[in-house]
This record gives C-alpha cells, structure tokens and sequence, in this order.
C-alpha cells in the first residue's frame, strides 16, 4: 500500500500548466509543502520540505484556492522523481501525487493569517503615502515661501517708486514756486518802474506847462 497523509504549510504559489492527452486537455499544478518534524535535533532543520502534484480539478482548485503560507491537509500517494540533470548526472528524489486537498484551519485563523501578512504590506503603504504628503506639503510650503519673498520684492521696488516719486513731485513743486517767486518780482519791479516813468512824465508836463509862451520856440 502506498499512501500518505501530510499537514504543512504551502512554500510557495501553484504552478499551473495544461497539457495535451488521449482525453484532452489536463491540468497540472506543482507547489512545495513544509511539514514540520515532530522531533527535532540541534542543528537540524525544524521541518521537511515535500514536491506535490495535483491534477485535473484538484489542480484548478489548488490554483484559486491555495497560496503561500496556508496550512493544508494533503493525502496521496509517493512516487520517484528521477531524472538527468544538464550534466548527465542522476537526481533522485520523491514527490507527492496528490488525491485529496483540505484545509486545516479554521477561516478565522485563516483571515488572521491573511491579516498579519498584509499588515506589513499596510504598513509600507501608508508609510508611503505619508512620504507622498510630507513631500508635496514641503513643495507647497517651498511655494508659498517664494510667493512671500516675491511679493516682499515688488512691496519693496514699490515703495522706492513712491519714493523717488514723492522727491520728483517735490522737487517740482519747489521749481514752481521759484518761478512763482521770481515772475512775482519781476512784475513787481516792472510796476515799479512804470511807476516811476510816469512820474518823470508828468514832471516834465508841468515845467512845459509854467515855460512862458515867449522863450518856447515853436519853429
């Protein structure tokens, strides 16, 4: 009689394949099951590592159903695995040709176990995100800063235009009340002498006016 029984955790992901037979199509799917020793010795590894083969339907199921880390209970039968490696050497080795598949852990310690495995997934996630935002806050802080010091730059060049604006207008006003000032004492001096040109004017009517007629001389 060859028949075994295992309990162990799936090493690593299904590998489906499908070939062609008398009958049809055939599925095929490999993966490695960990059984762990019930007794173990120093230096000795804690469990054996075991090549299953499932066919057909047990091999689509195992495909949809099985992955890696998942406890599972396996019967089947053993069978050589022999073959030639690329050097022409002989490898020996067995593998299980699997009959049955069932799960060995409830579906709560199954979730769980799915839980603990994407926690760390999670973890990096959100790490990642949170880099994500402490980058594009650090970008838009760096944004706003130069927006500020910009805007502190045209308060600045605005203030000298005021500035020179306000000497401009200054100065102009002074220019103009110079102007002011010296066209108001030109005109004062002008008054001042038409003033005195009429007064030497009517001077010399009233002496032409008391000359006797005698000692003018008309010819």
């Amino acid at each position: 009689m060859n028949k075994s029984i295992m309990m162990g955790r799936v090493v690593n992901e299904p590998d489906l394949r499908y070939t062609q037979t008398e009958n049809g199509e055939l599925a095929i799917a490999n993966f490695r099951l960990a059984v762990n020793r019930k007794f173990v010795r120093r230096g000795d590894p804690e469990a054996d590592f075991f090549s299953c083969t499932a066919f057909g339907r047990k091999a689509e199921f195992a495909e949809k159903y099985l992955f890696k880390g998942i406890k599972i209970l396996v019967e089947g039968r053993m069978q050589n695995d022999n073959y030639k490696n690329r050097a022409g050497e002989n490898v020996y080795g067995m593998r299980l040709m699997i009959e049955e598949i069932s799960f060995a852990e409830s579906k709560k310690a199954l979730e769980s176990g799915n839980d603990e495995r994407e926690e760390p997934e999670r973890e990096t996630r959100e790490s990642s995100n949170r880099n994500r935002s402490d980058r594009a806050e650090n970008q838009r802080s760096a944004s706003r800063s130069t927006r500020s010091e910009r805007a502190a730059e045209m308060d600045d060049r605005d203030y000298d235009r005021e500035r020179e604006g306000g000497r401009y207008r200054s100065n102009t006003r002074t220019d103009t009340s110079d102007d002011r000032r010296r066209s108001n004492s030109g005109g004062t001096r002008s008054r001042g002498t038409s003033a005195r040109s009429r007064e030497r004017s009517q001077d010399i009517d009233d002496r032409y006016m008391e000359t006797d007629d005698e000692k003018l001389d008309f010819d």
